[in-house]
Order: C-alpha cells, then structure tokens, then sequence
C-alpha cells in the first residue's frame, strides 16, 4: 500500500520505517528541523535494545500530488486542525488520525470535508540528538498491553479498515479494530492529559510524585476527568477504567507514587518538550470544557492545567 505519513516524530517515524520495512510505498510530510534532519541522515532507528538501523524515506515539505491509499496524521493533538487547513488537497482514499483527544471531532471532519477515522498509536520512544542525526529510539506496545487502535466509524468503509490492521501486524506493529474510538479517546485522554500535566507541573522531575503531595492531586484530577466523560458518554472506555475513578483517594495517590519509581514511568516524566506540555494543556483545556458545560466541579484537573500552563510562559 501507499502512506503518506504526516509528522516524522517519533509515532510517525516509527511507522515509517516498519512500513517500508516491509515492502511498503512510504513518504512523509515535515517541516523544520526535523525535516532537515530526516532528508540529510535518513532516519536511524533503534527497536528497544536491538542494533541499530538506517532507512532513506521520502520526506516533503510539500504535499505529493500522487495518490496515497492512507494519509496518516501522527501529530499531536493541538496540531491536528491547524494541519487539516492544509490537507484538503492532499489525494488519498483514507484519512487516519494518531492523535489524543478528548473532545467531539465534528470540527475535525468541517475542516477537511470528509470523513476521518480515529486511531491511537500503541508506540513509545524518543528523538535522542546525535551528531550524526536524530537517534530514534522507539518501542512497541505488544497486543495484551496496547495494540495500535484504529475505528472502525459507521458506514466506515471495513474491508479498508481490515487490510489496515493486517498490513500494520505484519510490519511488526499489533493493531486493533476499534468500533468505539470516539469514546475510547476521550477515556484514554482522561486519565493520560492529569499524567502529561503533572509531569509538566514537576518540571519533570520524578520527586514531587512521592514527596509533595503530587500523586494525590494527579489522583485526584485523573478521578475527575473520568467522571467528567462517563457523565458525557454515558461509558468509560474500556470499562476496567472505572476502577480507577472509584478507588479510594489514598489508594490511588498510593498507587500513582510507586509507578513513578518503575523505569518506564520516570523516563515518561523526566521527557521534556514544549510540544508535549502544550498537548496536555490543550487536552486539558478540553475536557475542562466538558466539565463546565455539565456543570461539574474539578478543581484538582484546573489547577494542574494552569500548573503546567505556567511552565510555557
């Protein structure tokens, strides 16, 4: 098949590089540095602790005029509309997104005309500078723990959305088909933006968990937003994430406080970016707007995002 992917970060990357890997027409569209470093060094990847590779994917800062069977967007969530302003000529048969989300995506579908379908990417990892090039250091979620999730919408075209999952499988990437992406989203967003805003709010440092009272506010807000898109969709999704919403509060800020000691959560926290805060306060942003149309009170969920809008100034 042919991708177009949009974004050459580190989900976009990682695509990227799994896809051509196996046989896979791929380009990818980027602006700035990392397009600079992308056409000058190729992308150098690494999968965990495996040896080290190099792949030469056609990197744009133009839209292509030839055709694509997907576009997909793996950008962060503030940047998706912006993005979509600028894809309306772009020529492919489907359109997937890889981004959070917390809110209706109504706007999503006005900005381009047509219809989008819903992913979340079950991929880790980081851009490490090098002199000779961006290192992609990247890991992949297995299937029991997150598979890349992919929706399946109403009237969505699903033989299309079928060789998508098993193209993505085959490249190493384990995928699932998704009919409830639009609740999924928000749920998923709901207990991850607190995290994102709490790490932003630490300076992300991993101490303020265990020694500042960090954990029982993230506990906290994690709780409210929870309730805030229960009360909107009437479901959490999945359903084993309304145990976190009625777990006592100390068990949760307990909870919260030694994942933070594991290695895989401390490397979370201590990545820094503006890019990262500025998704997380935008996230916030949206389910506060939830929350204020229900009425609902969440004053631990506001005090982070207006934490961690404060470390942007």
């Amino acid at each position: 098949m042919r991708f177009l992917i949009v974004g050459p970060g580190v989900i976009g990357s990682t695509f990227a590089v799994r896809l051509a890997s196996d046989g896979h027409e791929v380009e990818m569209l980027g602006r700035g540095e990392r397009l600079r470093q992308v056409q000058t060094y190729g992308i150098v990847a690494q999968h965990g602790n495996r040896p080290k590779t190099k792949h030469w994917i056609p990197v744009h800062e133009a839209i292509p005029t030839r055709k694509f069977d997907w576009l997909v967007l793996a950008i962060r969530a503030h940047q998706v509309v912006p993005a979509l302003a600028t894809l309306k000529d772009a020529r492919a048969d489907h359109i997937l997104t890889l981004a959070n989300h917390a809110g209706p995506i109504a706007a999503w579908q006005r900005e381009l005309g047509r219809p989008i379908h819903l992913g979340f990417p079950g991929i880790s990892g980081a851009l490490l500078k090098k002199p000779g090039g961006d290192l992609l250091r990247y890991r992949i979620a297995p299937s029991w723990a997150q598979a890349t999730q992919i929706g399946l919408d109403e009237g969505a075209d699903s033989a299309a959305i079928t060789r998508l999952r098993r193209c993505l499988t085959r490249a190493g990437i384990p995928a699932n088909v998704n009919p409830a992406m639009d609740i999924w989203l928000p749920s998923h967003a709901a207990w991850m933006c607190p995290f994102m805003l709490a790490a932003a709010a630490s300076g992300n440092r991993t101490e303020p968990f265990r020694e500042g009272g960090l954990s029982r506010e993230l506990a906290q807000a994690v709780r409210e937003a929870l309730h805030v898109v229960e009360t909107q969709f009437g479901v959490v999704h999945p359903a084993g994430l309304k145990i976190v919403e009625r777990l006592p509060l100390w068990l949760g800020e307990f909870a919260f406080s030694q994942a933070t000691r594991t290695t895989a959560l401390a490397d979370v926290i201590r990545e820094r970016g503006e890019g990262r805060t500025r998704e997380a306060c935008h996230l916030g942003a949206q389910l506060l707007s939830l929350a204020e149309a229900q009425n609902a009170s969440t004053p631990a969920l506001r005090q982070l995002v207006n934490a961690a809008a404060r470390t942007l100034q």
